[in-house]
C-alpha cells in the first residue's frame, strides 16, 4: 500500500469520526450561522479573553483544572487552525477538507478519555488550550468537548 493511499485512508477514517462529533457538538461557537473569528487582541481581559482567575465560559472549569476529552476531534497548536477546521466542517459542511487541512497544519486527533490540564481559554473561539501533564505546550480544542476530570 502506498503512502498516499494510507494518508487518504486516515483522512477518510478521521473524517467519519469527526462527523459523529459534529452532530453532538452542534453549533460550537456559531452565532447567526457564522463561526466567530474574533482574535485575542479584540479583548482586554487576558491573552485570549479570560484571566487565570476566571472560569471557563461554561462556568464550571478553571485554568489548571484537569479535564478529559468527551468526543474525538482535532486539537491544533494554532488557534486559527482550529477555527479553520471548524469552519470547513460546520459552515462548509466538508469534513474531509477539514481533516486534510488539520493534518496538513499539524493538528492531531484526540480520543475520548485522554486527560489534559487547562492552560488558557479563547471564549470568542469556543476553544480551550489544553496540555498533557509534564508538557509545557498546549493545543487548542473545542471547549464543548471537554469535561472536568474526577
Amino acid at each position: 500500500m502506498s503512502k498516499q493511499s494510507i494518508d487518504n485512508a486516515a483522512v477518510v477514517k478521521t473524517a467519519c469520526v469527526l462527523l459523529g462529533a459534529f452532530v453532538i457538538i452542534g453549533v460550537f461557537s456559531q452565532h447567526d450561522g457564522d463561526v466567530k473569528t474574533a482574535h485575542a487582541d479584540d479583548n482586554t481581559s487576558g491573552k485570549h479573553g479570560v484571566t487565570s482567575q476566571e472560569n471557563h465560559p461554561s462556568g464550571s472549569l478553571r485554568i489548571t483544572d484537569p479535564v478529559t476529552i468527551s468526543k474525538a476531534f482535532l486539537a491544533c497548536k494554532n488557534l486559527d487552525d482550529l477555527d479553520r477546521v471548524k469552519k470547513l466542517a460546520l459552515v462548509d459542511q466538508d469534513a474531509k477538507a477539514a481533516v486534510k487541512y488539520g493534518f496538513s497544519h499539524g493538528c492531531e486527533l484526540q480520543q475520548p478519555g485522554k486527560a489534559f490540564i487547562i492552560q488558557d481559554f479563547a471564549p470568542f473561539h469556543g476553544a480551550t488550550c489544553i496540555r498533557l501533564s509534564g508538557d509545557p505546550d498546549c493545543v487548542w480544542y473545542p471547549s464543548s468537548l471537554l469535561v472536568k476530570a474526577d
